[in-house]
């Protein structure tokens, strides 16, 4: 049951249309866990403890192991709203 609903009831979206979906509703994305999931299932496939602590990685590098790594894996895909205020004349900060 679990390949069937793999094969035939997941949708696999590619990046372009992640982009466009994100623009649409105004959000932004990111694939910023993606390097530390790989990085704890590799420390398990050891024997390893887990960890919570990552250091700051390179984008390019985590880019291309992402691009490695997602056929046989997984990836994390975040969606984050954009806070940041916008004063469109409706009221005045402060008022």
């Amino acid at each position: 049951m679990n390949r069937d609903f793999v094969a035939l009831e997941t949708n696999y979206l590619v990046e372009r249309d992640i982009r466009r979906l994100a623009k649409a509703h105004a959000l932004k994305y990111a694939f910023r866990y993606t390097d530390d999931l790989y990085f704890n299932r590799a420390r398990l496939a050891l024997g390893l403890p887990l960890t919570y602590a990552f250091p700051r990685r390179s984008q390019f590098f985590s880019r291309i192991r992402m691009a490695l790594f997602r056929r046989i894996s997984t990836i994390t895909l975040v969606f984050e709203k954009d806070n940041r205020y916008e004063n469109r004349g409706f009221h005045t900060p402060g008022d």
